[in-house]
């Protein structure tokens, strides 16, 4: 019971301070101020921050975005972590920060069932798809075991496709085609 009444009061101060900052603030900060005071009260589930951040990439916020899965990827919630870190590589590569977008996607592939073609049709990464970086990290091969006899791995999708083999990887979409040495 003591608990309880502590609660509510602590709850009425926070209604109070953001009712008193609601009257002094414009209607933006009254909007942050909101969101901040509700995810205290009732913290969103994982799910619902991930509609939330891809809902903040449709809308061009790129930066919040990027900022709130970031958060979720290095926090210590890993709930859906590789679908953040793809959200944070999109928002990454919508900003031009290509060194950010390839950190994220490269954990994004590790953690999901991602193929290259599926990250090279995304139109997040349209600018990206001749940086050698980014083509590594999206080729990037999950810990399999190979055998002996395996010597390439072939993936093609329509006018996308990757080749990759002891030496080297060949990266082919529509009429550009890179190739990188091991």
């Amino acid at each position: 019971m003591i608990a309880s009444s502590k609660f509510h009061r602590a709850k009425s101060s926070i209604l109070i301070i953001s009712s008193i900052l609601v009257m002094t603030c414009g209607l933006t900060a009254c909007d942050q101020l909101r969101t901040k005071v509700a995810g205290l009260i009732a913290p969103q589930s994982a799910k619902d921050e991930l509609l939330d951040v891809n809902g903040l990439i449709d809308s061009a916020k790129f930066k919040e975005a990027f900022e709130k899965a970031s958060a979720r990827v290095n926090g210590q919630d890993k709930t859906l972590r590789g679908e953040f870190a793809y959200a944070a590589a999109k928002a990454s590569a919508y900003q031009s920060d290509s060194s950010q977008a390839i950190r994220y996607v490269a954990i994004a592939v590790q953690t999901l069932d991602l193929s290259p073609d599926e990250v090279l049709q995304d139109i997040a990464f349209e600018n990206m798809r001749t940086n050698m970086q980014f083509l590594q990290a999206i080729t990037d091969i999950k810990d399999t075991p190979k055998s002996q006899n395996e010597s390439s791995v072939i993936i093609n999708s329509g006018d996308t496709g990757i080749k990759m083999n002891n030496s080297s990887t060949e990266v082919r979409a529509g009429d550009v085609v890179i190739k990188m040495s091991k």
